[in-house]
């Protein structure tokens, strides 16, 4: 039988962690900003209107990635906290794997003694288990903050990665890095 790579153990590590600890949050209700951004925004019921409506108000205005994440979680569960609070902690579990692949990049600079892997690891795992991250996960509509995060870190992880590959695919991983930035400010 294979060993298991070191990657997928990480990631099934953060997976773990992330159910252990945000698991008893899937039965909350919504509060206070959840109300009127989620229950009494009519496009929450459309998919479509979202965009529709981001191109009504302009560009700038809306946060329509965010609002479209939100009506595609009420098109799946209507509003059913356990379903917006289980994306909002993929999301989280997502963030920790993008902190540790960038950190896990960053270290293998260092000219310091040690394997990186394991020093990217424990950031990562800080930034799981903090209990700063708590509302992020928890707190429905501050999946605008997770997005956003998520945006971007992947965008700075593309950026890394641009320099650390051939030519022919660095403008791939530099394309990506703006439509993370776009996709970020947008959220």
């Amino acid at each position: 039988m294979e060993k298991i790579p070191f990657s997928l153990r990480v990631y099934l590590l953060f997976t773990f962690l992330g159910f252990l600890l945000y698991a008893h949050a899937f039965q909350g209700s919504f509060y206070y900003d959840d109300i009127p951004n989620i229950i009494e925004n009519p496009n929450t019921l459309k998919p479509f209107n979202v965009i529709q409506e981001f191109w009504k108000q302009g560009i700038i205005k809306h946060r329509w990635v965010a609002f479209f994440s939100f009506s595609l979680n009420y098109q799946w569960s209507g509003f059913q906290t356990w379903s917006y609070r289980l994306v909002n902690l993929m999301i989280h579990i997502l963030n920790a794997c993008l902190v540790w692949q960038i950190m896990r990049r960053l270290f293998s600079y260092s000219k310091e003694p040690g394997d990186p892997k394991w020093f990217a690891l424990m950031i990562a795992l800080i930034f799981l288990v903090h209990p700063i991250q708590t509302q992020g996960v928890t707190y429905v509509v501050q999946r605008m903050e997770s997005l956003a995060s998520f945006f971007y870190l992947g965008g700075f992880l593309c950026f890394i990665l641009s320099f650390e590959t051939s030519q022919r695919t660095q403008w791939g991983y530099r394309l990506f890095c703006c439509l993370c930035f776009i996709l970020g400010i947008w959220t």
